[in-house]
């Protein structure tokens, strides 16, 4: 998350002269919009990475103490201590995995949050550009007679109100820190020291 601040540009706001027809293919907004997609596929890439790296290194942990296991069987035909020193190296291996599942839960669910915010930014864009069609079509019509005209004008005043704060709520959204997932990312290098530190250590033991 370090340098999302500034991510987006303060592109700032579109000006059309009143009267005429509203640009539809907004530029202020396209931008803000690429920017949103790619940043919603990264988010969705965030998660389903770290819940694939938790569950293989939750196999590997499982996998390592059973061979501890079988190696400790196996040296105790021959009489020698290599198995009870790798078997007791294992566990505390399995246990620096596990931790490290643990702090990809936190990152999992840290993002998720974030993946439920952009969905919900994502439906008020689609209902944005459900205005945008109903405005083109009514300024078609518009200067049919007064009616038609109220019609269109009602139509932009709506389209340019749900516009704006979307063009606002989405710069917002993409410049934010989001303190409580940089906690969760914090917590999660934290336990992946500590968890090499301890896999190092059970190195230098056997």
């Amino acid at each position: 998350m370090k340098g999302l601040k500034g991510f987006v540009k303060d592109v700032g706001t579109s000006v059309q002269k009143i009267g005429a027809k509203p640009t539809t293919n907004d530029d202020v907004f396209n931008e803000l919009k690429n920017r949103f997609d790619g940043y919603k596929r990264c988010c969705e890439a965030i998660k389903a990475n770290s819940d694939r790296l938790a569950s293989s290194l939750k196999d590997v942990g499982k996998n390592y103490t059973a061979l501890g296991v079988e190696l400790d069987t196996f040296f105790a035909f021959e009489g020698t201590p290599d198995g009870t020193r790798f078997k007791n190296s294992s566990e505390n291996f399995s246990k620096a995995t596990n931790d490290v599942a643990v702090g990809l839960g936190l990152i999992s669910s840290g993002i998720e949050v974030i993946i439920n915010q952009n969905e919900g930014l994502k439906k008020r864009i689609a209902h944005r550009h459900d205005l945008c069609i109903d405005m083109d079509f009514a300024f078609k019509d518009k200067d049919k007679d007064s009616k038609s005209e109220t019609k269109y004008k009602e139509a932009r005043i709506k389209y340019e109100e749900v516009n704006d704060k979307l063009i606002t709520d989405l710069r917002q959204h993409l410049n934010e820190q989001h303190g409580d997932f940089q906690r969760h990312y914090k917590n999660f290098v934290q336990a992946q020291r500590d968890s090499f530190a301890l896999m190092a250590q059970q190195a230098q033991s056997l």
